[in-house]
């Protein structure tokens, strides 16, 4: 296996400089001395009883110290309280973009219980051997990167520092995180420490132990992330839109480090499913292709009966107990996304037999076309959507990777696998309308012993649309089906119970399931706007990502994880920065690696957008108004509203008729 790609050193440094203090001790009161303000942000620190407070770090996760200290982790346990936000300061290097500011702080009667203020940083402290000082740092915004400490401490001080996404009512790391975390001791003199490894978080918790005063400078993180050159960009006339791009940019890349992870907060795990929103995302909006291309090389380590694991360069890839099936169909769909977009059929060409391996795994559990009863954690999506007997979201997905495989296929020249590919795809669309619900004119959910479910979801007829399952006749009715938003509801995995729900499935329909449907969580939604774009109806598709804006008053300055919370930085969630420029503006390759493009733009109901996206042979520029203006290294053809007009390569300018 060839090595990934290097991480680049931080761009832009988070600087931190705002306290929000709350001392609380058993027999005395803490001291603070001056406090310089440095960016706005606003920890806090809590003095409570050592006996009750045990600093550690979280996870395993190593502790280093300038006196050569490497001790194993002990029991975690933090204080604290959640305070408003700050600001977060971006800037090069080390420079800090806001001036300093003095505040002081003055201790009060220990009789008086806890109680709360805030300091700037620097913050000075009068540590005793009796208690602990808790700092909770609110960066503004979810963060990631290397956590960078400079402190002024006698020797033998300790600080504990770990990242969160979030805090509970008590202001404590809820136990079901999974927050990474470090120590470091201080030498005595001149004590600087930068994690090695970056994590990522809303919150950062500062424990400090020990004996005497210390007075501890603006922490910072050193975000390093997977780079992303200037140059590509998407803007409309829909300053929300704009907002929601931006947004799912943000979230991508914090969760593009060394690979693709399923968010930089909590699990960190290069998960095999999640990450073909990610490669999406980045193929559409980053010039830089390299992680794009490395991440699904990463994740092709089948197991030895040909499935991938769930995760992969983590503890999941080589356990055998835990699986989710389906994620290793939306593998198959990001090496289709590099057949298209890169046209490199080298790379193609070592990753297609991983992907045969994988739909013959699929194949054994096939009776009558269908796949019936596929063993593992059959996930489809955090939505409460039925994936045992015969699911017809999973068999949809797995029509279209066959469909997937087959034109990989022929245009390696292979055509004994794309025969193999077709056969089975036909004997699935042969057998797929047993799912068809005439009176709702969608597909439902499942089939079991010969009776199909009255559960109907967005998920059953954007696969089988994807997975090219519907007949011409019924596409009308799949299309109204797809945009009728107003009879949705949002149901969900409880993640309390997801040990027992893994093994048991959705809990049972609180809905009414003759009249409402269960719209796709965030992630899916990928497959139902690809549906909608396929049935004719691209021009819709900004509309459909104005949803997201119900997650922005979570104000973390990134995507979450599902309509109704989970991870808060999840870059499966980044669907509608993808299809703005897909979709609305309308670029994506006509051929393989562009060897000419493909110009549709559909803006729906926005008055004007503009952008530009990359490819191989440099930024393909498009600006629609009343006019489509186009600047292509390649040849291209320019759809409008099915009319097309092939075009070479240079400058082109026309009017725009009836293609909104």
């Amino acid at each position: 296996m060839l090595p990934g790609p290097l991480l680049r050193r931080a761009e832009r440094p988070v600087d931190a400089g705002r306290a929000d203090v709350q001392p609380r001790r058993r027999r005395a009161a803490g001291r603070t001395g001056a406090a310089r303000r440095a960016a706005g942000h606003r920890p806090r620190l809590a003095l409570p009883d050592r006996r009750r407070l045990d600093p550690a770090t979280a996870g395993g996760r190593r502790r280093l110290g300038a006196r050569g200290a490497r001790r194993p982790a002990t029991r975690p346990g933090l204080a604290g309280r959640r305070r408003r936000r700050g600001r977060v300061a971006p800037g090069p290097g080390d420079h800090r973009t806001a001036h300093r500011r003095h505040r002081a702080y003055h201790p009060a009667d220990a009789q008086a219980g806890p109680v709360r203020a805030e300091l700037t940083f620097p913050v000075e402290l009068e540590l005793t051997a009796d208690a602990v000082a808790v700092l909770t740092v609110d960066w503004g915004r979810v963060v990631a990167g290397t956590l960078d400490l400079r402190l002024h401490a006698p020797a033998g001080t300790r600080v504990d520092a770990r990242m969160c996404e979030e805090l509970d009512a008590d202001g404590r790391i809820p136990a079901q995180h999974h927050p990474h975390g470090v120590r470091y001791v201080a030498r005595g003199h001149a004590d600087r420490f930068e994690s090695a490894d970056p994590a990522g978080g809303r919150y950062a918790m500062l424990v400090l132990t020990g004996a005497g005063r210390v007075r501890l400078d603006a922490p910072v993180v050193r975000e390093r992330l997977r780079p992303r050159p200037p140059g590509a960009y998407f803007t409309c006339s829909d300053e929300l839109l704009d907002r929601i791009h931006r947004t799912g940019l943000r979230t991508v890349d914090l969760s593009a480090q060394d690979a693709y992870l399923d968010c930089p907060t909590r699990e960190q795990r290069a998960w095999v499913g999640d990450s073909v929103v990610h490669q999406s995302v980045d193929l559409l909006t980053n010039p830089d292709w390299e992680l794009a291309r490395w991440h699904p090389r990463l994740c092709a380590s089948p197991r030895p009966d040909g499935l991938l694991p769930m995760a992969v360069a983590c503890d999941y890839e080589h356990r055998g107990d835990t699986y989710i099936p389906d994620w290793s169909l939306h593998w198959i769909r990001s090496v289709h996304n590099l057949y298209r977009w890169t046209g490199d059929r080298d790379l193609v060409a070592e990753l297609l037999p991983v992907a045969e391996r994988v739909l013959r795994w699929f194949a054994d559990f096939a009776r009558g076309g269908l796949l019936h009863d596929v063993t593992g954690w059959v996930l489809l999506d955090w939505a409460s959507v039925q994936g045992s007997g015969a699911s017809a979201t999973l068999n949809g997905l797995w029509g279209r990777a066959l469909r997937d495989v087959a034109e990989m296929s022929a245009w390696l020249g292979d055509q004994g696998r794309a025969r193999w590919a077709a056969a089975r795809h036909a004997e699935l669309a042969a057998a797929y309308p047993v799912f068809w619900d005439q009176r709702r004119g969608a597909y439902r959910d499942w089939l079991r012993d010969g009776v199909t479910a009255p559960q109907v979801s967005d998920h059953a007829t954007a696969a089988a649309v994807v997975g090219g399952l519907v007949p011409a006749a019924l596409r009308p009715a799949a299309l109204r089906f797809l945009l009728r938003r107003a009879d949705r509801v949002c149901r969900a995995w409880s993640f309390r119970t997801m040990p027992l729900r893994a093994a048991m499935g959705p809990p049972p329909p609180d809905w009414d399931v003759a009249r409402e449907v269960v719209e796709a969580q965030p992630f899916f939604r990928y497959v139902v706007h690809d549906a909608v774009a396929e049935l004719g109806a691209a021009g819709q598709v900004a509309a459909l990502c104005r949803d997201w804006a119900r997650l922005f008053d979570l104000g973390d300055g990134t995507w979450p994880e599902t309509w109704l919370g989970g991870s808060h930085c999840h870059g499966w969630s980044a669907t509608p920065s993808r299809d703005l420029p897909l979709y609305t503006l309308g670029v994506s390759p006509d051929l393989p690696g562009f060897a000419r493009a493909r110009i549709a733009p559909r803006l729906g109901d926005l008055a004007w957008a503009r952008g530009a996206v990359p490819t191989p042979h440099g930024l393909i520029e498009v600006a629609v108004t009343d006019r489509v203006e186009v600047t292509s290294p390649v040849p291209f053809v320019l759809d409008l509203d099915g009319r097309r007009e092939s075009r070479p390569a240079g400058s082109f300018s026309t009017a725009l008729v009836g293609a909104r």
